[in-house]
């Protein structure tokens, strides 16, 4: 065990002490991936295309489904909110809100 001053953590069943010093630094390294693990936690999810058309196909929500061109169109029209104004890596990515509330209005509702 580590004999320090500060606080104490549980680590394989034993305590260990870390100098509050060491702790304050480690916490200004470690807290930018924990930002950021807990904004992506936050955050809307995103649906790629190919989801898209399976939830399409799947629900039956317009037979037969749209050709990923349209919902490339419809991106870039606008009818779908999208993480930024242009593909990304991974291709379109829809906001899966914005793309219930597309289908909630084919419906009226």
């Amino acid at each position: 065990m580590l004999n320090m001053p500060g606080r104490r953590h549980a680590l394989a069943g034993g305590r260990i002490e870390i100098n509050r010093k060491e702790t304050k630094s480690m916490d200004s390294v470690d807290s930018t991936p924990y930002k950021m693990k807990q904004s992506l936690e936050k955050g809307r999810a995103l649906l790629r295309l190919s989801e898209i058309e399976r939830l399409m196909k799947a629900k039956r929500i317009i037979v037969p489904p749209l050709a990923r061109r349209t919902l490339t169109q419809m991106c870039e029209e606008g009818a779908f909110e999208t993480a930024g104004n242009k593909p990304t890596s991974l291709g379109w990515l829809v906001y899966e809100d914005s793309f219930w509330k597309w289908v909630r209005e084919l419906d009226g509702t």
